[in-house]
């Protein structure tokens, strides 16, 4: 899960330079791009608890939920990554 992690926090990172339309930020718009069922995959901090319980019952289509640990760095608490975008 950590090196999973690792690598997707580095595909964020190119597409934050390459394709930036890809990516959603924020809790509000994540639960949004999530109950219309447009995201991947979403990475959320460890810390965030009581958001990742949220996520985890709005979630009813398989979206996978990365939980990031805290050593890592990611530049807000939950990214949402859209479907079109995961080729790494």
């Amino acid at each position: 899960e950590y090196i999973k992690a690792k690598n997707l926090i580095e595909h964020i990172n190119d597409l934050i330079k390459n394709d930036s339309d890809k990516l959603v930020f924020g809790d509000n718009e994540i639960k949004i791009e999530l109950k219309l069922k447009t995201l991947k995959t979403i990475l959320i901090s460890e810390k965030q608890n009581s958001l990742i319980q949220e996520i985890k019952l709005i979630n009813d289509y398989k979206c996978e939920i990365v939980i990031i640990p805290e050593d890592l760095s990611m530049m807000c608490n939950i990214i949402g990554i859209k479907w079109e975008s995961m080729t790494y």
